[in-house]
C-alpha cells in the first residue's frame, strides 16, 4: 500500500526547471528570488567550520 505520490519527470531536471518557469510566466507571475542551497549549505558549513576552529585555537592558546 502506497502513502505517498510519485511522478517520474520525463525531461532532464534543468528542462523542467524552464518549463516551469515559463509556465509561472504565462500565468502572470514572476520569480523573485532562487536559492541554490547547495552553495548556500556549502557556505554556512565553511562558516562554522571556520568559527569552530577559530575558537579551538583561541581557546588552546588561553585567549
Amino acid at each position: 500500500m502506497a502513502y505517498y505520490f510519485s511522478k517520474t519527470p520525463d525531461s532532464s531536471f534543468d528542462a523542467a526547471i524552464v518549463r516551469r518557469k515559463a509556465i509561472v510566466k504565462d500565468a502572470g507571475f514572476d520569480i523573485v528570488t532562487e536559492i541554490d542551497i547547495r552553495e548556500n549549505s556549502r557556505r554556512r558549513l565553511a562558516s562554522t567550520i571556520a568559527t569552530t576552529a577559530s575558537r579551538s585555537l583561541q581557546s588552546q592558546n588561553g585567549v
